[in-house]
């Protein structure tokens, strides 16, 4: 639910802001320091987001396969979390380019840089934890996939942010694919653990 509700936050902020591209301009910005729906996307987007996913990282170490690289993800996993949960308590500056002019924006990068490497990083992890169990072994190949697209999605971002080429767009594929890696391992975990479910 975590993703979701990062989504529908990102989507009614920038309704409310006619001069908002979602193409061109970065979803922090709809939380940036004096934007009129920074209460919005900070207290309903970041904060409930990485809270939840920090929960999904804590439920998916207890449940999942045991294995160093399993504590390894998890850990991962709830860095990922608290680095949205600072990303949302930390705005950035009205551009939120480079590292900002305030405390608070070189804090807000420097924790959206931990949840990005670290939710990339968590997808290796688990990729391998999975490859340990017969049972989670198909979720193996698709972590390790989900890893090296948002590695990629990641350095695009990187390169068009404040150019261009659309920066925005590039920004939500490499946070898609990591919620979308959390959202589908949710779902198939949640199943994996209950031999009643298993059939659905």
């Amino acid at each position: 639910m975590g993703p979701a509700f990062f989504a529908t936050a990102v989507l009614i902020a920038g309704a409310l802001r006619p001069d908002y591209d979602h193409s061109m301009q970065v979803m922090s910005a709809l939380g940036a320091t004096g934007s009129p729906n920074s209460l919005l996307m900070n207290g309903l987007g970041f904060l409930p987001t990485g809270i939840l996913i920090a929960v999904f990282g804590f439920a998916l170490h207890r449940l999942g396969p045991r294995s160093p690289l399993s504590h390894a993800g998890g850990f991962l996993l709830i860095l990922f979390a608290g680095g949205i949960v600072a990303a949302g308590a930390y705005s950035c500056d009205s551009s939120c380019l480079g590292v900002g002019t305030t405390r608070e924006a070189f804090l807000h990068i420097v924790a959206s840089v931990i949840a990005f490497l670290s939710g990339i990083a968590a997808c290796f992890a688990w990729g391998g934890a999975f490859r340990t169990s017969p049972a989670w072994r198909p979720l193996s190949n698709f972590s390790l996939l989900s890893g090296l697209v948002a590695g990629c999605l990641l350095y695009a971002f990187n390169t068009t942010s404040g150019t261009a080429s659309f920066p925005g767009i590039w920004q939500r594929l490499f946070i898609g694919s990591l919620f979308s890696w959390c959202a589908i391992v949710g779902v198939l975990s949640y199943r994996l653990t209950d031999p009643a479910r298993q059939h659905l």
